[in-house]
């Protein structure tokens, strides 16, 4: 399985105010992705067997295989029973910060948006994801001293959230910054062709999530509009506690 990388109810009221509720399913047609939920017991279980998994995680059990709301069914699945993050009642995984995580399907999109916390950790630099644009390969890392994300290779400026290619925002505003302990509204967007976004959630040494507590994601290929964008980030923040 190729990696990269989260979900009670998939309504909020997003677009046109007042109007239907947002349902970030209503975001797919063909297109290639997936809805993760924690905040949903319903939708995390012990087994790493996917579709076919039986077994639901309860609070500070280990969760094997996340379910995939969207049309596609890319449940995503622990490579490991000992890489097993746990589920939180509060909605969220909890990683052991040494090897827990998943292995996301697909790879190759061009947007992800998700609600998630960082924790303290005790290195220098942490490696946040993995992420590809156009050919390259780039490490998206968060900076300890300035709690700040930028990518590797381009000389680690103060502005270093944006790619020739893509942009990364925190709460909707392009290079804020990322607090420690704190939820944050994360987008990852590459260019309207779709690139690969990496896989896995790294640690400096480590892969898989390292100490990346998630609540909610959404990824796609397409990036989708600004107004979609910003019913996304609502619906993302919604799991925020």
């Amino acid at each position: 399985m190729s990696g990269l990388f989260l979900g009670l109810g998939l309504t909020i009221h997003g677009q046109g105010g007042g109007g239907a509720p947002f349902d970030p399913v209503s975001l797919f047609t063909t297109e290639q992705g997936f809805i993760h939920d924690l905040t949903n017991p319903a939708n995390v279980f012990q087994e790493r067997t996917g579709a076919s998994a039986t077994t639901p995680s309860g609070n500070g059990g280990p969760i094997g295989s996340m379910k995939d709301l969207s049309p596609n069914n890319n449940w995503a699945i622990a490579p490991a029973d000992a890489a097993r993050p746990l589920w939180r009642a509060a909605g969220y995984c909890d990683p052991d910060g040494v090897d827990d995580g998943f292995e996301f399907t697909p790879c190759n999109v061009a947007y992800i948006c998700a609600a998630l916390t960082m924790r303290t950790m005790p290195i220098a630099y942490e490696t946040f994801v993995a992420v590809g644009f156009n050919v390259n390969l780039n490490i998206v890392r968060r900076e300890a001293a300035g709690e700040t994300w930028r990518t590797v290779g381009n000389g680690g400026d103060a502005a270093d959230f944006t790619h020739p290619s893509g942009t990364i925002t925190v709460n909707g505003v392009t290079g804020f910054a990322f607090t420690d302990d704190v939820p944050h509204v994360v987008e990852f967007i590459a260019d309207p062709v779709a690139k690969s976004l990496g896989a896995m959630f790294l640690t400096a040494a480590i892969d898989r999530f390292g100490k990346i507590q998630m609540y909610r994601c959404f990824a796609r290929e397409t990036v989708p509009t600004a107004s979609e964008r910003e019913s996304l980030r609502a619906w993302c923040g919604e799991a925020i506690p």
